[in-house]
């Protein structure tokens, strides 16, 4: 049987990793399968890794491999170390209510996926005067001048693994029906 070496998680999937078996009854190895557990869905190829799609996000998954040449199929590996694939890291606010001169104004952005907490920050561009944002996401402040144009900022999101994403958010605060979110996904 193949060794298995370390599964490593995605967004719903898993890539596997494996070493050749010491003996393969003297014919050459053809491809190999890994079998995920729960559920036995399969994935197949010539080396290593292997991506097993398909899995469910936030479920423990263990991997077995089996190689397969001209004398047959060989027993199951050992099971891999256990994973939990998630989804990816996205910045979910979708929009923001208009900011107003000399009205408070407090706005949390949102993410999903990836590994809570989450860290932000403002890449490019600049608040409106008198707003600020905090590392929790929180925009706040009551802006202390109006603008005429629209202001563009780039926010970044940052999970526990270090995985990062940025959005770009348009402000005007002059005009209630322009503020949107624009994305501008980057990984």
């Amino acid at each position: 049987a193949p060794t298995v070496g370390t599964a490593t998680a995605g967004d719903k999937q898993a890539s596997v990793t494996f070493t050749a078996p010491a003996n393969t009854g003297g014919a050459a190895v053809t491809g190999y399968t890994v079998t995920s557990s729960p559920g036995g869905l399969t994935a197949t190829g010539a080396a290593y890794p292997i991506v097993v799609t398909g899995l469910s996000n936030d479920t423990a998954y263990t991997f077995t491999v089996k190689a397969t040449n001209s004398a047959g199929t060989s027993p199951a590996s050992a099971a891999s170390n256990s994973v939990t694939p998630i989804a990816a890291l996205a910045v979910s606010t979708t929009s923001l209510p208009n900011a107003q001169m000399a009205v408070a104004y407090s706005q949390n952005l949102a993410a999903t996926g990836g590994t809570a907490p989450y860290t932000w920050a403002m890449t490019v561009g600049t608040l409106p005067a008198g707003l600020s944002m905090s590392t929790a996401g929180a925009i706040t402040g009551t802006p202390t001048a109006a603008t005429t144009a629209a202001v563009a900022i780039t926010v970044q999101v940052k999970d526990a693994n270090g995985k990062v994403t940025e959005q770009m958010v348009v402000f005007n605060e002059d005009n209630p029906r322009a503020v949107r979110m624009a994305a501008a996904m980057k990984n």
